[in-house]
């Protein structure tokens, strides 16, 4: 199944002109220790932290310096501040990242990791299924309410605390992955960040399905290339509709493969 997922993400990105680069062990752990676990001063940029699922995951997988996490929901930082406040490696902000300072208005749902800015599709088969799930008759059923969350870009936030570098920026947006990477471009072409982790949907509850492709386009001509992807989701089992991509900046891969 690994190599079948290898072949089709390889013959996508030759048809599209897109360089790809498959590590053979696919654990996006693995993979993000053999790039930072030489660095004992790792700066990490969280995006979508929500309770701090990943900042657990994080700081027992390499060491950090610093980690700056952004959650714009109050229930979700009421639980990084329980958990998280006292540390001082860890700088909380309640602000969303996009790709502009903006005031926008945020979905929630049930699961305050779903929340999202975008709208769901009527004619989406997943809005469906979640719309019949949960006895609704329109998508509007499936949020609880809207409220305005303040955005603004990581290139600015990296500007104002005079950031060096990023070793790992992680986005978990629900959507809006492309957005935070066109906030963040300064810092990308700058070969800033290091290692990307990202949350990509691929399922149609928000529309068209060129997230990837999108993903692709902005960072593949800025030096990143793809090393990684979970396999969590089995095709036979189900449709994939959600994937962990892993990008690697070109200048880090050559200083740990320097034969490659």
């Amino acid at each position: 199944m690994k190599l079948l997922i290898q072949k089709i993400i390889r013959r996508i990105s030759t048809f599209l002109g897109i360089k790809s680069y498959i590590e053979k062990d696919y654990s996006l752990n693995r993979i993000i220790k053999h790039y930072l676990i030489k660095n004992n001063q790792n700066i990490v940029v969280d995006v979508g932290a929500n309770v701090g699922q990943s900042v657990s995951r994080f700081m027992k997988l390499i060491k950090i310096q610093e980690m700056h996490v952004f959650e714009p929901q109050q229930d979700a930082m009421n639980e990084l501040i329980k958990n998280y406040g006292n540390d001082e490696r860890i700088k909380i902000n309640q602000k969303a990242l996009g790709a502009k300072k903006d005031t926008l208005m945020l979905n929630k749902t049930q699961k305050s990791a779903t929340s999202t800015f975008n709208a769901y599709k009527t004619d989406s088969s997943f809005v469906k299924t979640k719309m019949k799930i949960h006895n609704v008759s329109n998508p509007d059923g499936l949020i609880l309410n809207k409220v305005k969350v303040e955005v603004d870009t990581l290139d600015n936030y990296i500007c104002s605390n005079n950031l060096k570098r990023v070793d790992l920026l992680k986005i978990d947006v629900e959507g809006f992955e492309e957005l935070v990477l066109e906030g963040c471009i300064g810092a990308l072409s700058n070969g800033l960040v290091k290692v990307i982790e990202i949350e990509l949907t691929l399922d149609d509850r928000f529309g068209d399905r060129k997230n990837f492709f999108n993903i692709e386009r902005l960072l593949v001509p800025n030096g990143y290339i793809l090393s990684g992807f979970n396999d969590r989701y089995s095709i036979i089992e189900r449709p994939i509709f959600q994937v962990d991509l892993l990008y690697i900046h070109n200048s880090i891969i050559k200083e740990n493969n320097p034969k490659d």
